[in-house]
């Protein structure tokens, strides 16, 4: 396992952490298992990824790195990289690796919307409740970075949450760059136009079933044809 930091600048806006504030960074994956957002959850993400054993994986804003050290474990040929914009998270992502006497997966920190990493250099790249963390502009450029990195006939699998009661406010240009805006805009129908925008094929798919997010849950698999 590598941990490296790439240029974390150009955003324009200050990352909301994973829990929604710094010092509950280090409690995230029990409020998440609590939730029902934890190991088996995220177990049926990496299944429903169509991931081939020995393919080139990137876990997009990965967190604990759990979804990455799932990848890992169940197919141990891919090379894969898990990314974030936390410093502080990849530790704990560090520490999980090394707990699960994981080794090759490669820990990056730097934005979604701009990796740094080689273009063209991913067949799957997943994102596991990420999107709506970031502001609405900043979607697009995530699109569009993700779109970059992957390789003809690769495909990008999103999961994320969304609002019960849309909230077009957010997508007015006068609203703040916070990212706390971004679930508002954060809907299935506006994560569709922004892939398609990006130049992915778009096709909905069941998202993986949880007791408690159940109806604000969404999934769409992206391949990218040329």
């Amino acid at each position: 396992m590598s941990l490296q930091t790439r240029d974390k600048g150009g955003h324009g806006y200050s990352f909301l952490p994973a829990a929604g504030h710094h010092f509950l960074t280090p409690w995230y994956d029990s409020f998440s298992a609590l939730l029902g957002l934890g190991r088996g959850f995220k177990t049926k993400v990496v299944e429903a990824a169509g991931i081939v054993d020995g393919a080139s994986v990137l876990d997009l804003a990965c967190g604990t790195g759990l979804t990455a050290l799932l990848v890992k474990q169940r197919y141990p040929r891919c090379a894969v990289t898990g990314l974030d914009v936390d410093p502080n998270i990849l530790k704990i992502a560090g520490r999980h690796m090394a707990k699960a006497g994981v080794s090759g997966v490669d820990l990056v920190c730097a934005p979604a919307e701009k990796t740094g990493l080689e273009g063209a250099s991913f067949d799957v790249v997943i994102s596991t409740l990420a999107f709506h963390h970031l502001p609405p502009g900043s979607k697009e450029d995530a699109a569009g970075e993700v779109a970059r990195l992957l390789r003809v006939g690769g495909t990008f699998l999103l999961v994320d949450l969304q609002p019960l009661t849309r909230t077009l406010r957010a997508l007015r240009k006068e609203q703040p760059t916070s990212p706390r805006w971004g679930f508002r805009a954060n809907t299935a129908e506006k994560l569709r136009q922004v892939l398609s925008g990006a130049g992915l094929e778009v096709q909905d798919v069941d998202p993986p079933r949880t007791w408690a997010f159940r109806p604000w849950m969404f999934a769409m698999r992206g391949t990218k044809l040329r």
